[in-house]
């Protein structure tokens, strides 16, 4: 019998692209929170999972897994019934380009918009709070969405303000 993988996760941090996954999947899993504000990523039974003392971590079997990209993609390569990757190699170049590009371009100035309700140049973005996280292309869902969303959801400001104009901004378009 395969054990339940466990993820080590701490909300609101990039574990939630983990934890998408999971669910979207539909997989069990073993929640186990680290509660980074008491700095139990710095203790030593954490540390022993994951020198590098971040979150998350997925454990399955003898794997242990960190980064979230990283972590969506073992996932929805491991569960490929599940349909969150493409078969076809174009189709799965755009995930990755997605995948990608929420990591390394658009989460950055989302967390900036978020903390402080604009973008360099004091441009603020409008929209509506509270709206469900956004499909990045389309309502398929998939593989690409698990980091993009909470990303996206992420550069909707506290003050009630949306994300696209400062991101459309921000992208020059």
């Amino acid at each position: 019998m395969e054990a339940m993988m466990r993820l080590y996760e701490f909300g609101p941090t990039r574990s939630i692209r983990a934890r998408w996954t999971l669910q979207e999947l539909g997989v069990e899993f073993e929640p186990i929170t680290v509660y980074l504000v008491a700095g139990e990523h710095r203790r030593p039974e954490f540390l022993k999972i994951n020198p590098a003392g971040k979150l998350p971590v997925l454990v399955d079997d003898d794997l242990v897994l960190t980064e979230s990209v990283a972590i969506v993609l073992y996932l929805a390569e491991k569960y490929p019934e599940k349909g969150l990757l493409p078969a076809d190699l174009t189709a799965r170049a755009q995930v990755n380009r997605w995948l990608l590009f929420a990591a390394t371009e658009l989460e950055q100035p989302l967390w900036r918009i978020s903390r402080h309700g604009a973008l360099p140049g004091g441009q603020a973005p409008a929209g509506r709070r509270g709206a469900r996280a956004p499909r990045v292309q389309g309502d398929g869902g998939g593989a690409r969405d698990a980091p993009a969303g909470p990303a996206v959801r992420r550069g909707r400001p506290r003050h009630g303000r949306g994300f696209r104009d400062g991101l459309h901004a921000r992208l020059g378009r």
